[in-house]
């Protein structure tokens, strides 16, 4: 419809920092509902299939462009004739001020949003004060301004409190601020969580389960290995596995976040704690691919010795030879020492997978 196509040409537009021209689009809207839509659109566009494909592919905006426009778009985003309209306009300003490194931008943005009980709650539009300031929070933490972020991180807590079911958006703000590096004030929004609603609870093997609290744990936990709190990360992960399941990587995101710190040897040791020693294997290899990613081969390499099994140790071994690319000679040891391991893997389809892969990996 042409509504989607104005509100994926202006996500893209706000996206590049061009939030006054993404503004007039919607604004350009006769249609009153059809107004509403571009700009809900445009302000949460992960809920459009194809949209938020096509905005992964854009650089997030530059500061310079977004703060040009700041004024212009808040001058437009005043002008729409409802306090809904005005809400999502504000909020797409909020959300690219905050993204394009400008947090003061993004509060005086936020702080012209209607609280959540002005516009009903459970609405989709009383979600937006919480998210927006959510941001805000995180973008001022990346600042480095902390008392600033937990201001806006304490304001995203009020506009959560005023939901019937706040326990959701409590377990996400906790997981911002875990990973913001603020983790006694998650640590205090999980012990709220316990006096609120959740929408999240379940019962697994006749028990109950908090899926929001484990979340929200299993994120305080990496932030807390990252800062060597190894102990009391290591107590929390353990909450986070239960009869028959866990979180993510359970009682590994320990090693997670030690990995992430560069304290290798101990995440090695912490990564013990995972007694079945199939999820151990697939935890190690899973750190070793996020160490490559973020460049550090070394570090891969000495995981990789902490895997038994034969085929994840060939999956890390052809992991580490595509991050060895730019040494070839490097890169080619790695791939005949994988190779070498398929005479040992116990399934042959297994070791079929990897003479595939190694088969790619090879010159022609």
């Amino acid at each position: 419809s042409r509504a989607q196509v104005r509100a994926a040409i202006g996500g893209v537009l706000a996206r590049r920092g061009r939030t006054d021209e993404a503004l007039k689009l919607a604004r350009d809207v006769p249609d009153a509902e059809a107004r509403a839509a571009v700009l809900d659109q445009m302000y949460a566009p992960s809920s459009w299939e194809g949209i938020a494909e096509l905005l992964g592919q854009i650089e997030p905006t530059a500061r310079e462009p977004a703060a040009r426009a700041f004024d212009a778009s808040m001058k437009i985003a005043a002008a729409f004739t409802t306090q809904n309209e005005r809400d999502a306009a504000f909020g797409v300003i909020a959300n690219t001020s905050a993204e394009s490194g400008s947090p003061a931008n993004a509060a005086l943005a936020a702080s012209r949003i209607a609280e959540q009980a002005a516009n009903g709650k459970g609405s989709f539009r009383a979600q937006i004060p919480f998210f927006v300031w959510r941001a805000v929070g995180e973008a001022h933490a990346k600042a480095g301004a902390k008392t600033e972020a937990v201001a806006a991180f304490a304001q995203a807590e009020r506009m959560a409190l005023q939901d019937e079911y706040p326990a959701g958006y409590l377990s996400q703000l906790a997981q911002s601020q875990a990973q913001c590096g603020q983790i006694d004030e998650a640590l205090t929004v999980v012990a709220a969580m316990a006096r609120t609603k959740s929408s999240s609870s379940a019962t697994h093997n006749g028990k109950p389960v908090d899926y929001n609290r484990l979340f929200a744990l299993h994120a305080i936990a990496k932030a807390m290995a990252k800062e060597g709190r190894v102990s009391e990360a290591m107590k929390l992960a353990r909450e986070t596995e239960y009869d028959g399941g866990s979180i993510a990587s359970g009682i590994g995101v320990v090693a997670e976040g030690l990995a992430e710190a560069g304290r290798i040897d101990e995440a090695l040791q912490a990564a013990k704690a995972q007694t079945d020693s199939g999820r151990r294997d697939i935890l190690l290899l899973d750190i070793i691919k996020a160490r490559l990613a973020a460049g550090h081969i070394e570090d891969a390499k000495k995981l990789r010795h902490g895997i038994a099994r034969d085929y994840e140790q060939a999956q890390a071994l052809l992991e580490i030879a595509k991050g060895q690319a730019a040494t070839h000679k490097d890169a080619i040891a790695s791939v005949i020492e994988a190779l070498k391991l398929t005479a040992t893997i116990e399934y042959p389809n297994l070791a079929l997978d990897i003479l595939i892969d190694a088969g790619r990996l090879l010159p022609r």
